[in-house]
């Protein structure tokens, strides 16, 4: 029950933070809820948030809030890469300065999240030492620093959202797991972590400059409208997970006082509605460049994921095509379609033809590769060869705006617009 308790917790901030932006749903779904009454309040290790349940309860009943900023402050030390990089022999001004990075980043790209960022301390942090970058550098200037030496209660009491007890087992699990052949936590985060930008107009986490990816937008309408045709294409299926609704609370209480043991069990699974089956097939002629083809597939992760939409394990094709199917993946996780979007290699620049995809589909089908498949995406500009019938399945395609012409599109298919800038120099994008 109190494994439950703090799931349900965390989730109403997960919810909360992915309404106002949903790219931070895939970095948000890396941290498993656990529950440990050891500590005092909340940890981390990369891979789990640990959090005290009574204290976690108490705080969330006392300000909502507060829990959606502990959420956050956590991830960013994750995206950080705070865990990894402090050693076990730190003084505790370094771990002061990961918690300062932390709130100067959330501050700077989450203000209505970060409740401290008006605070007369924090402001004083900031002018002293906002513009410090370099981790150790910036613990070794806090610790010779007068005014953080008077005023350290205070600070601690506003940045410590989190212990940082966790850190170093997490880093001997981690070279355990490297030193055997597995991924890393550390890998994982990086890899979140380079293509994350935080908030719309913003830079990237880390450094260097936001590229052609981000001129690939969704407004409000168009992202209503994507997410409802990914709804069309769920189906029911039971998913692995606890469903506290399907048993009589009073029952399981009552048999566990008078029987010791409870009359009823929660059902390990529960159905549910989601995606288990899906086509993306990209348009990889010569008119569609490798970054717009990126920000596509992430702003597609993204409401995937912010919608809740994809089961534990799914079934998920992406297809590359000019005039013949180039490439083929099967991706089943969501973190093999992280690694997919972050290594994205394009292969084709030739004419289009969209036939290829459709037949290369129905050979899945019929081999049970696609069995249950509801529904596909295809990005390209929208000029090529299309079927002469519809498929057994819906197709949405995404058109790139400034090329869109429904002239030669059949009425099957439906149209998602997405506006992208227009090409300079010439009729192609270059890979």
């Amino acid at each position: 029950m109190q494994n439950e308790l703090v799931g349900e917790i965390l989730s109403v901030a997960r919810d909360r933070i992915c309404r106002a932006h949903p790219y931070l749903a895939t970095a948000l779904a890396r941290l498993v809820p656990c529950t440990e009454e050891n500590l005092a309040t909340a940890a981390t290790d990369g891979a789990r948030l640990f959090c005290n349940p009574a204290w976690l309860r108490s705080r969330f009943l006392e300000d909502e809030s507060a829990v959606t900023s502990l959420l956050l402050h956590a991830i960013t030390h994750c995206l950080l890469g705070h865990i990894h990089a402090v050693k076990d022999d730190d003084p505790l001004s370094v771990h002061l300065a990961c918690d300062l990075q932390a709130a100067f980043l959330l501050a700077d790209h989450l203000p209505e999240f970060c409740p401290f960022c008006r605070e007369a301390c924090y402001l004083e942090l900031k002018q002293r030492f906002g513009w410090m970058e370099d981790l150790h550098a910036l613990a070794n200037a806090l610790g010779k620093d007068d005014y953080v030496r008077d005023h350290r209660e205070e600070i601690g009491k506003l940045l410590s959202l989190d212990e940082h007890a966790l850190w170093a087992r997490a880093r001997e699990e981690e070279h355990a797991r490297c030193t055997g052949g597995g991924e890393g936590v550390a890998e994982g985060w990086q890899r979140a972590a380079k293509g994350l930008r935080m908030g719309s107009g913003g830079g990237n986490i880390g450094s260097g400059t936001a590229s052609l990816r981000q001129k690939v937008e969704l407004g409000a309408a168009e992202r209503t409208e994507f997410a409802t045709y990914l709804h069309k294409y769920a189906s029911l299926r039971e998913n692995a997970r606890d469903d506290p609704d399907s048993f009589q609370t009073a029952l399981y209480l009552y048999g566990g006082e008078i029987c010791g043991a409870p009359l009823i069990e929660p059902l390990e699974y529960r159905e549910e509605k989601r995606i288990d089956t899906l086509v993306i097939a990209i348009d990889t002629s010569g008119s569609c460049a490798r970054g717009l083809t990126q920000r596509f597939l992430e702003l597609t992760r993204d409401i995937l994921c912010s919608e809740g939409l994809f089961f534990r394990r799914f079934n998920l094709r992406i297809l590359q095509c000019d005039v013949q199917v180039q490439r083929d993946d099967c991706i089943t996780s969501m973190r093999a379609f992280e690694r997919y979007i972050d290594d994205l290699t394009i292969v084709g620049g030739g004419g289009t033809d969209f036939r290829p995809v459709f037949q290369r589909i129905d050979e899945h089908i019929a081999s049970g590769a696609l069995r249950g498949l509801k529904g596909m995406l295809y990005f390209s500009d929208g000029r090529g060869i299309f079927p002469s019938k519809p498929p057994s399945y819906e197709v949405t395609f995404a058109f790139l705006k400034h090329r869109f012409d429904d002239i030669d599109v059949p009425n099957w298919v439906r149209r998602l617009v997405i506006d992208a800038p227009v090409p300079k120099g010439g009729e192609y994008f270059e890979y």
